[in-house]
């Protein structure tokens, strides 16, 4: 009987996959998020007022919403929800990263013996999946080299997020710092128009604005903050849901630029075949 190992196997991953991939995720939860904003305004109460189903059940009929509470809790769901599902997203990114990477740290000129290396990997893979984001940002750092300067910010949408999910939003001991806040921290776009005669700024909020002769617009990007006490429900505002989207893309822009450094660190190159898709092409998330 022959006691011969297989041979090894010749690694070869599209590097660009996995950022596509959540940007996509990203993109859709977006859309969705739009597209129920704008049902919520365009909603009247006549339209309410109807049923979109033959058969219908209230579970507590002498409760129910009045149509300009229906309509502000709409929009906090669409909100609230496409934040769960955006961090979601991010954390399969990250598990993907690691699982890549644990890949490349089995493999030795470019091949690999998954006979010896599968189950480690998949051992490794599956403790990851169990930590918290906290963890698992460290552990790439530690282990891969693979961090990403916005670092704080998610993890304070991250802080939010588990309010909404563990208690509806509503602001615990658990989520406040030493001060008793939780913050919300975001990256936010400015669009500012400078007038070139007395060097005045006016920040441009809504479509429609007209610039006066000798004006040059440009686009700033800064920091948001926004605490929250205890004994506070958490309601997001679309200009912060907008700033989320910015935030979660400038944390994943360069944790993929570290992602492709380890791999390039160990001599192995993304390989891109004709018919893969490799991301978003020349289309940024719009803020």
């Amino acid at each position: 009987m022959s006691t011969h190992s297989p041979p090894p196997s010749e690694l070869s991953i599209n590097l660009d996959v996995p950022l596509a991939r959540v940007q996509i995720r990203l993109q859709h939860a977006y859309d969705r998020a739009r597209f129920g904003l704008l049902s919520t305004k365009a909603m009247t109460p006549e339209g309410f007022a109807k049923r979109p189903f033959f058969f219908n059940f209230d579970i507590a009929s002498d409760k129910t919403l009045a149509f300009g509470e229906a309509q502000a809790q709409a929009e906090q769901w669409c909100l609230r929800n496409t934040l769960v599902e955006s961090i979601t997203a991010v954390g399969a990114y990250l598990d993907e990263c690691f699982w890549l990477c644990r890949l490349a740290e089995e493999t030795h000129a470019g091949e690999i013996l998954l006979s010896k290396s599968a189950l480690a990997i998949e051992s490794d893979c599956k403790k990851f999946r169990r930590m918290n984001f906290p963890t698992k940002l460290e552990t790439l750092e530690a282990r891969f080299a693979i961090a990403s300067p916005f670092k704080g910010q998610f993890l304070s949408l991250n802080r939010v997020r588990n309010c909404l999910i563990h208690r509806d939003g509503w602001v615990g001991q658990d989520d406040a710092d030493q001060e008793g806040k939780l913050v919300l921290r975001q990256r936010h776009c400015d669009c500012v128009a400078t007038r070139k005669d007395n060097g005045a700024e006016f920040v441009i909020g809504e479509a429609g604005y007209v610039t006066e002769a000798e004006t040059t617009v440009s686009i700033r990007v800064r920091d948001h903050e926004r605490s929250f006490s205890i004994g506070d429900q958490i309601q997001l505002s679309p200009q912060e849901h907008v700033d989320s989207v910015l935030t979660l893309w400038l944390f994943l822009s360069e944790l993929d630029k570290a992602f492709k450094l380890y791999f390039a660190a160990r001599g192995l190159s993304s390989t891109t075949p004709p018919e893969t898709p490799t991301g978003v092409q020349g289309k940024d998330l719009q803020a």
